[in-house]
């Protein structure tokens, strides 16, 4: 990756973080995705450690791209060649170089001529270097608790089974994944085997979050685990595992204020996967939300356990 490029686009110098040193058992989640479909996950901060720049790679990802698209019917292709261009915010490049998906962002407010000629330099890069690498060898296959495990929610735990246990009769599954940031982590986690849905209740009080498996990730769990900040240790009905923990966020200012969203999102070791299930809701003190995650994770944890 061509840093300096990314530098003339900030205006100032970069420095890659640490992924060893990473806090956010949520961001560890997200790194350990690319990290177990044998890609990369790059971030780098200014000289005031702010998160100016990221870069992603996953190689084999054609059929976890046309995959997402299918689940969403969108009808056309998102196998796309690799573009670059800047917006009022940032500048980007983005798409495939065979069977590589790449995705580079660079924060900029109002980026000229000179951020333009470097994006387009960075996609050039990335176009060379990985089409002289060549195709990506195949991942190791999947451990014996997962070459025949699930491939999503509904065969893990039907909707119907899910719901009888939240009392709501009404609560279905959908793609785990917004549309346009579906080629990025997501991606990444199906590349490696894994699945996401999102659970959501027709009632306007109902339930809804999201259910993720990464297999054979448990020993990154463990390990991320214990130095992450802002987690709590949570029981869970039926896990196999005594040391299951919980991570909440809010977007209120202060948080947890009246019409804040909260998201609460239960981290397990469950046969040798890493797995979150999370719940989300406004006006919930993250208590309250804790308590929905926890008892949306014991039919996870009974189903994989």
């Amino acid at each position: 990756m061509p840093v300096a490029e990314l530098e003339t686009i900030i205006g100032g110098p970069l420095t890659l973080t640490d992924a060893g040193a990473e806090r956010s058992i949520e961001q560890s989640g997200g790194r350990a995705n690319f990290a177990y479909a044998g890609g990369l996950f790059c971030a780098w901060n200014d000289a005031e450690g702010t998160p100016r720049a990221g870069a992603t790679l996953v190689p084999n990802a054609q059929a976890a791209a046309r995959t997402i698209a299918d689940e969403f019917e969108s009808g056309s292709d998102p196998v796309i060649p690799l573009y670059a261009h800047c917006v009022g915010w940032a500048c980007e490049s983005g798409g495939f170089v065979d069977e590589y998906r790449v995705s580079v962002f660079a924060g900029a407010d109002q980026p000229g001529a000179d951020a333009e000629a470097a994006i387009v330099r960075v996609s050039d890069s990335l176009r060379t270097v990985l089409a002289a690498t060549g195709p990506a060898g195949p991942l190791p296959p999947l451990s014996t608790d997962w070459a025949d495990g699930p491939t999503s929610c509904e065969e893990m735990l039907p909707a119907a089974q899910f719901a009888a246990h939240l009392g709501d009769d009404s609560l279905v599954y959908s793609p785990g994944y917004a549309y346009e940031d579906s080629n990025g982590g997501d991606n990444a986690l199906l590349s490696a085997g894994g699945f996401i849905c999102r659970y959501r209740s027709a009632a306007a009080d109902g339930v809804s979050g999201t259910i993720a498996v990464l297999p054979d990730a448990a020993a990154t769990l463990a390990r991320v685990r214990a130095h992450s900040d802002g987690v709590a240790a949570v029981d869970i009905e039926g896990a196999p595992d005594a040391d299951a923990v919980v991570s909440c966020w809010n977007n209120g200012n202060p948080a947890w204020s009246a019409g804040s969203t909260g998201r609460c999102t239960v981290h397990m070791q469950l046969r040798g996967a890493w797995v979150q299930v999370s719940a989300a809701e406004t006006s919930l003190s993250e208590a309250e939300v804790t308590e929905r995650a926890r008892i949306a994770a014991a039919p996870v944890a009974a189903a994989l356990g």
